[in-house]
């Protein structure tokens, strides 16, 4: 299984509309926490492939995949009497990159207990062709300086599951993170590059909060 840690510091800002939460801001255009909650976003997409990581001499030779930043909208539905919501997002690269999008669908079930809290979720997400290509795919160019045949693909996604948590340490000052596992779909699978198709992400953040 790939797994990759990103250790990072950030601020946290919150009021009715703006959000600014470790490596994601957000607009609330109703008001966050409105039973139906219209919001636009952008994000850190921390993706990334360093050829030079691998001991593979052809994968060495493969172009590094990139970070990037993917800007949205979506709607939430938060659901009367519960934390719980179900979200769906659509966003696109605004850092050209890979100028590829994505669409995504999530539940999660917010649990808060005083200074700490935790949020499951679970969802699908799907990738433009130029997304994927820009993660799995295999170039022209970069099959014919390597062992890998050239490999496209189309819209295809994958599935996931996640945990968010937080914990203050003062009133001001909290640690946060993030975990998430994902299991690519099957043209994705078949990507030449992948050795392991699912993966691993995780974040942690230290937080200072402006209220």
């Amino acid at each position: 299984m790939d797994t990759q840690f990103t250790p990072l510091p950030s601020i946290v800002y919150r009021d009715k509309h703006v959000s600014v939460e470790g490596t994601t801001a957000s607009y609330s255009f109703n008001g966050r926490g409105a039973p139906i909650e219209y919001f636009a976003k952008v994000g850190f997409d921390p993706r990334i492939m360093r050829p030079s990581d691998s001991s593979d001499v052809d994968m060495q030779k493969l172009d590094k995949r990139k970070t990037s930043f993917m800007g949205g909208a979506g709607v939430r539905f938060n659901f009367p009497g519960t934390t719980a919501f179900l979200e769906s997002t659509i966003a696109t690269d605004i850092s050209g990159v890979h100028n590829g999008h994505y669409g995504e669908i999530k539940a999660a079930y917010p649990i808060r207990m005083g200074a700490f809290g935790i949020t499951p979720s679970i969802g699908y997400q799907i990738n433009s062709a130029d997304l994927n290509n820009h993660l799995y795919g295999v170039s022209r160019e970069e099959a014919s300086r390597t062992r890998f045949d050239e490999y496209s693909m189309d819209y295809e996604g994958d599935y996931f599951i996640g945990l968010n948590g937080y914990m203050f340490l003062t009133k001001k000052i909290s640690i946060s993170g993030s975990v998430r596992y994902v299991s690519l779909e099957d043209d994705l699978k078949k990507s030449p590059i992948l050795s392991e198709t699912d993966s691993m992400t995780a974040y942690l953040s230290i937080n200072y909060t402006f209220f």
